[in-house]
């Protein structure tokens, strides 16, 4: 079977016509699409499966029909909320706020944590239909999403290998002049309501913020710093003090575990330096496809969780969490520097 008949390549509208009933997969230029285009494969392409082109390059990672046609629903109702009177850059930054609410890091698809990566996992948010629906992205469908989006409002944009890591991040172009943004690294920040890092030049402009609905007043920075100075950090209680402050300002229950374990490293970093506080990954899990990943955190003897249905931080028994780890219904990811011995764990 000649492979160019089952997988064809739309880079213009005019592809369409290479479709076959031979053809099972479409690969979708993001880079060089229009709208007529996706529309056409929204309405009429139920017998397809998709996957993303970016700069002639394929990933072969394909998404359902039902992913593809979801994923388009949602990114239309993320450029809906996109104001008219919007500037370049103020449509940029929304569309970058926007996608840090709604995308998180899924550490299950990490080397570094797992000893087995399910490849199904990792090929699903490596697509960027897949990682609009799921809510979980890699750092390079990250990149393409956001640039996909701004595409398809006007923005140019690009996806960029920076220089840490191999990583993908975004050239946005604003006046003529340009940007480098990194999303992926900015999320912890966004979903905490903080100051950004890695927006260029505009991650604390108030105004600009204040008018994309980002924040109302003031960044959570603010708020945290006002009440966390009135600290008495001699007390032994420091670090639950800290917890049960910062839980009310703090929107928890709509943040990812990866960036809320991020959000309190840098809380305990700059307001409990002194203290050897850890945050640790784990997850309870059905099988080892299926990990849902949760932070704890610890110091001396004492370990914490956020309970969710009370929307509050408690203290752990740590006897019921020995129970849980040697029974198997509670792991811990690779390479964790965790309170809680592996003799502790055994016996």
């Amino acid at each position: 079977m000649n492979n160019k008949e089952v997988i064809i390549d739309i880079n213009r509208r005019e592809d369409i016509s290479k479709i076959t009933s031979k053809t099972k997969y479409i690969a979708i230029s993001i880079d060089n699409f229009d709208d007529e285009t996706i529309n056409y494969f929204f309405d009429n392409g139920y017998n397809y499966s998709y996957t993303d082109i970016v700069n002639n390059k394929s990933s072969y990672i394909y998404a359902s029909y039902d992913i593809f046609r979801e994923g388009e629903g949602i990114i239309d109702d993320i450029i809906s909320g996109i104001d008219k009177s919007f500037s370049t850059l103020e449509k940029a930054r929304y569309i970058y706020i926007t996608l840090g609410k709604r995308i998180s890091t899924d550490i299950n698809v990490s080397d570094e944590k797992n000893n087995i990566v399910s490849f199904e996992n990792f090929a699903l948010i490596n697509n960027i239909w897949g990682a609009i629906v799921k809510g979980k992205a890699t750092d390079f469908s990250l990149a393409k999403l956001f640039m996909y989006i701004c595409r398809k409002v006007g923005i140019k944009c690009d996806t960029v290998c920076g220089n840490v890591g191999g990583k993908y991040v975004n050239r946005v172009y604003i006046d003529n002049l340009f940007i480098i943004v990194d999303l992926f690294n900015d999320l912890c920040n966004i979903q905490g309501n903080f100051i950004t890092s890695y927006f260029g030049k505009y991650n604390d402009d108030k105004k600009l913020d204040r008018k994309i609905g980002y924040i109302k007043d003031e960044y959570n920075n603010y708020y945290i710093d006002k009440i966390l100075n009135k600290i008495d950090y001699t007390k032994e209680d420091v670090v639950y003090k800290v917890l049960s402050l910062t839980e009310k300002i703090i929107p928890i229950s709509k943040i990812g575990a990866f960036e809320l374990g991020n959000i309190y490293t840098k809380i305990f970093k700059k307001y409990c330096p002194n203290y050897d506080i850890k945050i640790n990954n784990l997850y309870m899990c059905n099988n080892i496809r299926n990990k849902e990943h949760f932070i704890v955190i610890s110091y001396n003897d004492k370990i914490y969780g956020f309970n969710y249905s009370k929307r509050e931080f408690t203290e752990l028994n740590k006897i019921n969490l020995l129970d849980s780890l040697r029974s198997a219904q509670i792991g811990i990811y690779e390479n964790e520097d965790f309170n809680i011995s592996e003799r502790e764990v055994i016996i």
